[in-house]
């Protein structure tokens, strides 16, 4: 669940989404160093502003209304399991 940038007042209704993708730039790096003078670099992605896809959580929260996202979570990479088990099992 995502609530939009917005006072409660503000927020027009509530959709079920799916989860959207936010449009990254290129990566980036900052130089920086440490109390002791010891440099290091810090690296990282920023994000551009882009059309969100429709229907999107993105969609919904530029829209002012609340996401409702269901999710799972399972990485498993079925066909790998499935041939390990055969060959430790």
């Amino acid at each position: 669940m995502n609530f939009p940038p917005c006072a409660s007042d503000e927020v027009v209704g509530l959709a079920v989404t799916v989860q959207g993708g936010a449009t990254r730039s290129c990566c980036g790096s900052r130089n920086a160093a440490t109390a002791a003078a010891n440099p290091y670099y810090w690296i990282g992605f920023g994000l551009t502003r882009s059309v969100p896809q429709d229907g999107s959580d993105l969609e919904a929260l530029a829209k002012l209304k609340i996401s409702v996202t269901p999710l799972r979570i399972d990485l498993t990479d079925g066909p790998t399991f499935t041939r390990y088990a055969r060959a430790l099992g």
